[in-house]
């Protein structure tokens, strides 16, 4: 099933997910925030899960998920973010 959403929440998503891409390139030392791994982008939001709201943990969840979607990547949305992002330490 797929979910409801309008265009505008899309759109905040990938404004969300290109602004996490971009903090994650630069603490991780990439050139550009294009070429960095999913993956990478993943485990640096969970590092600074603390520092956020649990409205802002929401959010960015979602827009990663969009993110790995948008890339072309529903299987490791699935089995890879789902489960990063939904692990029972970081709810």
């Amino acid at each position: 099933m797929l979910p409801n959403r309008l265009p505008k929440t899309e759109k905040c998503y990938a404004i969300k997910a290109r602004g996490l891409c971009s903090q994650a390139a630069r603490a991780r030392g990439y050139t550009s925030p294009n070429t960095v791994p999913i993956t990478t982008v993943v485990e640096y939001v969970i590092s600074r899960k603390p520092a956020y709201s649990r409205n802002t943990w929401k959010q960015y969840k979602n827009a990663l998920r969009f993110h790995a979607q948008q890339r072309g990547c529903p299987e490791f949305c699935v089995n890879g973010v789902s489960l990063l992002l939904r692990h029972p330490i970081l709810e």
